[in-house]
């Protein structure tokens, strides 16, 4: 009895999303480098982060790995769109899923256009 108490203390305090994560089941999200294109300054560098429910994650698992990050299409270039399932625990998302969608080209900025500085 005591220790559901307990346990019903610690939820409370720290939320049981935290412990126990909120499931992303898969859905187009949008997606970006979390410091260049979305603002975030919870981690440092570049690195993909989703939007979702109005805040930001860093995605944590298998991402794109011949995706060049400062490309036209780029993740520190622009916003794309990603299909996404995942668990979201604190500031990160921990994805099983995380496939780009297809870019149109009218969409992508010039080459060379500097979106932003490191």
């Amino acid at each position: 009895m005591r220790w559901g108490l307990v346990l019903g203390a610690v939820l409370a305090l720290t939320g049981c999303d935290r412990i126990f994560g909120v499931e992303v089941a898969e859905q187009t999200l949008p997606a970006a480098c979390g410091m260049c294109v979305f603002k975030q300054t919870s981690y440092p560098g570049c690195y993909w982060s989703i939007a979702y429910e109005g805040a930001y994650y860093a995605v944590n698992g298998p991402t794109p790995q011949d995706h060049d990050a400062h490309a036209p299409d780029g993740m520190c270039s622009m916003q794309r769109e990603a299909v996404v399932a995942g668990t979201i625990r604190g500031e990160q998302i921990f994805v099983s899923k995380f496939d780009l969608v297809p870019v149109d080209p009218a969409a992508v900025p010039a080459a060379g256009a500097s979106t932003h500085q490191h």
